[in-house]
């Protein structure tokens, strides 16, 4: 029957097909003939039929013996999906999340708006950036003088800052080896 095949003559039951392939049809003959779901889509072990992975899953193989969950920090918001979507930068979701709106900003110091196309945007406090869902101190030679979801800003060349998580320009002073020049003013972006 359908999602089996009999590769012999004379055997009491047929063989199923794995899980991941179908045929549709009776006297099916070889493996062979049990043909991939494809991307996006499963079937049960002896399955004449493939379904569609559902909300929250993913299958990214030709064959695929199940769906998997989408994992975390990611969402699947449409059936038959080979890839879940990543929440924003920043944003963080539990594993299997189905909506966008299950995104949400990782960090208790950050900040969440939204775009004027409702896309979720978190940023970090000044003097930091987004690293993972997480806000992190600028490094030295950079500093963040506004609440960003961008990296911090580096340094003019030949100055550095002198602590981690500097908040304007002016925090950056010659490194080792240099002098300032007068004509140089630094300034916030």
């Amino acid at each position: 029957g359908p999602g089996s095949y009999a590769d012999a003559t004379g055997l009491e039951r047929c063989k199923s097909c794995p899980a991941g392939t179908a045929v549709a049809t009776n006297g099916s003959v070889a493996l062979a003939d049990c043909v991939s779901c494809g991307a996006g889509r499963t079937s049960a072990v002896g399955s004449g039929t493939c379904s569609d992975c559902p909300i929250g899953t993913f299958g990214g193989a030709a064959v695929n013996p199940r769906c998997d969950p989408c994992p975390a920090n990611t969402f699947g918001d449409e059936t038959k999906m080979q890839a879940c979507k990543s929440c924003p930068p920043g944003a963080a979701s539990a594993v299997g999340s189905k909506k966008p709106s299950d995104c949400a900003c990782g960090d208790p110091t950050m900040e969440s708006g939204y775009t004027a196309d409702g896309t979720l945007e978190c940023g970090c406090p000044r003097g930091t950036q987004i690293e993972g869902t997480k806000c992190a101190l600028c490094p030295l030679g950079t500093y963040s003088s506004t609440i960003s979801s961008q990296a911090c800003s580096m340094c003019p060349v030949g100055t550095t800052t002198l602590t981690l998580g500097a908040t304007y320009a002016a925090q950056c002073v010659c490194a080792a080896g240099f002098y300032l020049n007068p004509s140089f003013t630094p300034r916030d972006a």
